[in-house]
């Protein structure tokens, strides 16, 4: 039956959407979210985008209270974060270990938004691709940027060799 709501859309194939949470956030936003210029916007009024201004060096806070259908992203987010199996679940401890709890769940609560309205319209499907190939994707990114930052002072990054010896 949901699915004939949402015209064979199934966004219960993101992590952490139930078919409940699904209704709750059909009952909040709908399922036209053409009145949205992109995922930019969606998150915007959602209250997930970044709040912060800047000029010069004075920066300052401004406060996005969003919508309900915010709070129930980041409530999904929380759990998809203590999940063990999932690569957002990766993305989120990562980032909660650097910049807390509250930064990793409003983040982890974006992305799902940004899956969420991908779904809803233009019909693109989720799949998981696990954690070991989450953190691999991650590692390979993590050289990348090393080597960047080497090529910057003229220096090189050469990997360790691996001894069978040592652990």
């Amino acid at each position: 039956m949901l699915s004939t709501v949402l015209g064979g859309r199934r966004p219960e194939k993101i992590p952490g959407l139930t078919p409940y949470t699904t209704l709750t956030l059909v009952s909040e936003i709908g399922t036209d979210l053409s009145a949205f210029r992109g995922a930019k916007s969606f998150t915007s009024w959602l209250g997930l985008a970044l709040g912060q201004r800047q000029s010069g060096k004075r920066r300052r806070s401004q406060s996005r209270k969003g919508a309900r259908a915010g709070q129930v992203f980041r409530m999904i987010a929380q759990s998809v974060g203590n999940g063990t199996r999932m690569g957002l679940g990766d993305f989120y401890r990562r980032l909660r270990a650097a910049k807390g709890g509250l930064i990793a769940c409003k983040a982890l609560g974006r992305k799902l938004a940004v899956l969420y309205y991908n779904v809803m319209t233009q019909g693109v499907e989720f799949v998981e691709e696990g954690l070991q190939k989450a953190q691999e994707k991650y590692k390979e990114q993590a050289i990348a940027r090393l080597e960047r930052m080497a090529r910057k002072v003229n220096m090189a990054v050469v990997p360790i060799a691996a001894t069978e010896g040592s652990t």
